[in-house]
């Protein structure tokens, strides 16, 4: 509308002055006035100042046209870039659900697969192994009993969290966990580094994917932020409140002493 409105303007100033200069003319012709060429001409150089004024004006309009053409195409520019950004998403959001669902876990174990922690502390009872969502439950209480376990507790310096997860998940299913929490990692990564997201963007973006996290499902990010070959996931688990629905019990309890306690909160 401002291109527009500038050409219109310009429009009726130029129409005005050729009328008031018309009518100029008929009334210097009543008044008995010399209205030759000679005369006209000296009459029209006293608008030599008008003259200036009009191409200063074309110029305004010409630096408008150029200021908001560059805005459109910055305008376009983003646009394309959260579309694009978005259709990422969603791919990554697809394969992160579709890595969940070969996630597999079970408490068949030996005392060779955990040399860190008695292997009393770990309920192979119930032996038969678990897929998908329920895989993730099954090893967040696997995790929760060996924290909870007698021969833990009564230790002078119980097991960090970190070694507890990395002894009863990470050591034995690395290869089905480690690439669902890289793809986890990559898209907030995604997130937090796009130039076409705003902040807004980029918290709407991060509580997508976090409302579609299962309660047990955060607490075992969380355990992962904290391993030594998760790179900086901790980091965007901080930055962007991932454990704001973690369940309730020892381990989030563990979880309070290692991250800021906004994490756990909303925003």
């Amino acid at each position: 509308m401002f291109i527009p409105t500038i050409v219109f303007l310009a429009s009726i100033v130029i129409i005005l002055c050729f009328w008031w200069a018309d009518q100029a003319l008929h009334l210097g012709a009543w008044m008995g006035l010399e209205v030759d060429k000679v005369t006209i001409g000296d009459w029209g150089d006293s608008f030599s100042a008008l003259n200036t004024a009009f191409s200063g004006l074309a110029l305004l309009g010409l630096g408008a046209t150029v200021y908001q053409q560059l805005k459109f195409s910055e305008r376009q520019r983003i646009e394309v870039g959260k579309a694009e950004f978005e259709r990422l998403f969603f791919q990554m959001f697809s394969l992160i659900r579709e890595l969940r669902g070969e996630l597999r876990f079970s408490n068949r174990s030996t005392v060779r697969d955990f040399p860190t922690i008695p292997f009393s502390a770990v309920d192979s009872s119930e032996s038969k192994e678990k897929l998908g969502v329920d895989a993730i439950k099954s090893a967040y209480y696997s995790i929760t009993r060996a924290i909870d376990a007698p021969e833990l507790q009564k230790k002078k310096r119980p097991l960090e969290v970190e070694r507890v997860y990395n002894a009863v998940v990470n050591r034995r299913f690395e290869a089905e966990f480690s690439p669902y929490f890289r793809a986890i990692y990559s898209l907030l990564r995604s997130i937090d580094t796009s130039r076409h997201l705003t902040q807004e963007d980029r918290l709407y973006y991060s509580r997508l994917l976090r409302s579609q996290m299962t309660s047990h499902e955060v607490i075992l990010l969380g355990l992962n932020g904290l391993s030594k070959n998760s790179k900086d996931l901790e980091k965007y688990i901080v930055k962007y409140r991932m454990l704001k629905y973690s369940a309730d019990g020892v381990v989030k309890l563990k979880l309070r002493q290692r991250y800021p306690q906004e994490t756990f909160s909303g925003r």
